[in-house]
């Protein structure tokens, strides 16, 4: 016998799509009426498992869902005339939530679509992922959601510092628990009200780009450590310039290795200056080199060097040392895990920096201390563009060479002895007026 679709099937089937769809329909999509077979069988079916087809055919006889079946006249040869069940039918998304009992849920999502957009046409617009975050929110914290957003509207470039926004019941970190949905809908309201102006949409999935190039949460966490990393180009500080808000000071973490530069500084050998102070800081002109290196332990472990600074700490972020235009003009150095997202982040550098030079990040460095090798959890696969031609080698083998392609030498792991005497004799020569 063909499938005989009860109506608890048929329910259960509609619940999973409603599920699945109801954001399309929010926004107007989706063919309607939506129609559901309910395995109408043959007299021949019928009759091989009679007591299952008149129980079938009683169930939705007495089903509290009659308006919406479609019902079929069949005359067979033995059984007769019946009535059978063929599809069930709905009108409209509003119907088809009457009858799941999903009514309040899809009047409250819609109610909320239209008092966040009053021009109902431009929801279209609105990517599905927003409006399953705006259904989410609990009464409170959408009305919230809708004083801020009225909010930006009467004061698109305030330039306060996100804590600072005076909107009643929203406390200090509520903002960072919905900048992704508050972002999305501020571009899409702003372009409604605005839609000449050239306006460009934040990317508000929070994922940073080490994700795009398939990194794993283990590296991600690895490479961009804790808060006070800059974060001169993730996606929080774009939003924030989305919103007209002001982000806080980017920090920077810096080591004074040279013993007179940190008689200027109260003999602080540990800085952590903003970027903007760093770039304008006198330190420009007395300091001859800088190194950069990837993780902190090793900058901490970095002996005096005359005319010598290291920024560290930062990742995939170097992008943000960009604003330090003086560095242009200075012996520049990177130091970083032998690895693909160590080459890679060296390749990243370059793209503002072409002139730094990379230190222990070769192949001689990699063989010596294999004893020390690692398994690389996620292999960074873009390309090399910005190395030299050594250096894209040996990119290319950790990538694609079966044995080494899952193995990396972190720089805490060469001996101290052997990497501080290669920066001593790389560095040392050179002259301090460089």
């Amino acid at each position: 016998m063909a499938k005989l679709i009860n109506p608890e099937s048929a329910l259960q089937s509609l619940r999973r799509k409603f599920e699945r769809n109801w954001p399309a329909w929010v926004l107007g999509e989706g063919r309607w009426p939506l129609t559901v077979k309910l395995g109408l069988p043959t007299e021949a079916e019928a009759l091989s498992n009679l007591a299952q087809f008149r129980y079938w055919l009683s169930e939705w006889q007495n089903s509290s869902h009659t308006s919406q079946i479609i019902w079929r006249q069949v005359t067979w040869p033995r059984m007769g005339r019946h009535q059978l069940p063929d599809k069930l039918c709905y009108s409209t998304p509003e119907e088809l939530a009457d009858s799941l009992d999903f009514r309040k849920f899809w009047q409250n999502i819609k109610s909320r679509a239209e008092t966040i957009f009053e021009d109902n046409t431009f929801q279209k617009t609105l990517p599905q992922a927003s409006l399953r975050q705006l259904a989410d929110l609990n009464d409170q914290d959408f009305t919230i959601m809708q004083f801020l957003l009225q909010w930006l509207q009467q004061n698109p470039c305030s330039h306060l510092l996100p804590r600072q926004i005076p909107v009643a019941g929203m406390h200090s970190k509520w903002l960072e628990e919905h900048y992704t949905l508050v972002a999305r809908l501020w571009t899409h309201i702003h372009k409604s009200i605005n839609p000449a102006e050239p306006y460009t949409q934040v990317s508000c999935q929070i994922e940073l780009s080490s994700r795009r190039q398939g990194a794993s949460e283990e590296t991600i966490r690895d490479l961009y450590g804790d808060e006070r990393v800059t974060k001169a180009t993730t996606p929080r500080n774009q939003i924030n310039k989305t919103l007209g808000l002001r982000n806080k000071p980017q920090k920077l973490r810096v080591a004074v290795l040279c013993p007179q530069i940190r008689s200027l500084v109260a003999n602080l050998r540990y800085l952590g200056p903003s970027i903007e102070d760093l770039a304008n800081s006198p330190l420009a002109n007395i300091v001859s080199k800088v190194l950069i290196i990837e993780n902190i332990e090793t900058a901490i472990a970095c002996q005096d060097l005359e005319k010598t600074i290291v920024i560290y700490g930062l990742g995939y972020h170097v992008e943000a040392l960009a604003s330090l235009l003086w560095l242009s003009q200075k012996s520049l150095f990177y130091w970083g895990d032998i690895d693909t997202h160590g080459l890679a982040i060296l390749n990243r550098l370059r793209h503002y920096f072409p002139d730094v030079k990379s230190l222990l990040m070769d192949k001689e460095t990699l063989f010596t201390f294999q004893p020390q090798w690692v398994k690389e959890n996620s292999i960074y696969t873009g390309d090399y563009s910005y190395l030299s031609k050594t250096e894209a080698e040996l990119g290319s083998l950790l990538q694609s060479n079966p044995e080494l392609n899952s193995m990396r030498l972190e720089q805490e792991r060469i001996a101290w002895d052997y990497a501080w005497n290669r920066i001593r004799k790389q560095l040392s020569p050179l002259p301090d007026n460089h």
